[in-house]
């Protein structure tokens, strides 16, 4: 059987030593596929969207993985959609049982602006993090927010503020990039403050460094800065870059500094 397939189309995580990706094999359109690297091994996750209908999107979000997805535990999430719910959270558990995990942005697929098109996702400290777009509550306009998720319908929350203001990700080209040190999450945002008029006020924004709690998925400010291009953990140490620069943190609860290196080598992506 031949599968078109290009680089794009394979998901960078394993679940259970198997990999994911996208595929059409003229019969049930684009969905995900799982392999152990043989040619038994390799077959369909599931027709999520009956007949010919692709299950994910076929052309994704520019400069990300066709699959969406993550593994956790014995489990797989990932973006998929059935062709009513829109792209939505779904699930492979252990069983090989595929179903829906939440509908996050509620709404048929022929409606406007029904998908709620999870990406980025992240897994760390049992649980996995990921971006999902939403009706802006104040505006109605759509507004990609941060999310986390245990694999149930109840365990998948947004991350909000100690004041319950949900936080809008930001990163380049779609992609919004997380960090893990010590049990936080952290990753970039912009968050807006609500005017008089019940309107979205741009002057008041706090774009920053932020850390998650992943006990409550509570957001809080680290530090203000641009846009963070990447993470990585060195030598006990939380290394990241916005715009070039490289900050470091001792701890997760620490400050961000600007780095120096002395017989250390630090690799990011640019």
């Amino acid at each position: 059987t031949a599968y078109e397939i290009s680089t794009r189309d394979w998901s960078s995580d394993v679940c259970s030593s198997d990999l994911f990706f996208a595929a059409d094999d003229g019969k049930v359109g684009r969905e995900v596929w799982t392999s152990d690297g043989t040619l038994a091994g390799t077959k369909l996750v599931k027709d999520v969207a009956a007949g010919t209908d692709d299950g994910i999107s076929p052309y994704g979000i520019s400069g990300l993985p066709a699959v969406q997805g993550a593994a956790l535990n014995d489990m797989f999430l990932f973006a998929g959609t059935d062709g009513k719910t829109g792209t939505e959270l779904y699930k492979r558990d252990a069983t090989g049982k595929v179903s829906l995990v939440k509908d996050i942005w509620t709404g048929s697929a022929s409606s406007s602006n029904p998908s709620s098109a999870p990406a980025n996702f992240f897994a760390a400290g049992g649980a996995v993090y990921f971006t999902a777009t939403q009706a802006d509550q104040n505006t109605g306009m759509p507004r990609t927010t941060i999310w986390k998720t245990d694999g149930t319908t109840a365990g998948t929350v947004q991350v909000k503020l100690g004041t319950g203001e949900a936080v809008a990700g930001i990163g380049f080209g779609g992609r919004i990039p997380f960090g893990v040190f010590g049990n936080s999450v952290f990753f970039c945002a912009e968050v807006t403050s609500s005017d008089s008029g019940g309107g979205i006020n741009p002057s008041v924004a706090s774009r920053g460094l932020y850390r998650i709690d992943p006990q409550t998925a509570t957001a809080s400010l680290v530090e203000e800065c641009e846009v963070v291009d990447s993470f990585q953990v060195m030598g006990g140490k939380l290394y990241f870059t916005t715009d070039g620069y490289v900050s470091v943190m001792e701890t997760p609860d620490s400050t961000p500094v600007p780095a120096s290196f002395d017989n250390e080598t630090l690799f990011y992506e640019a």
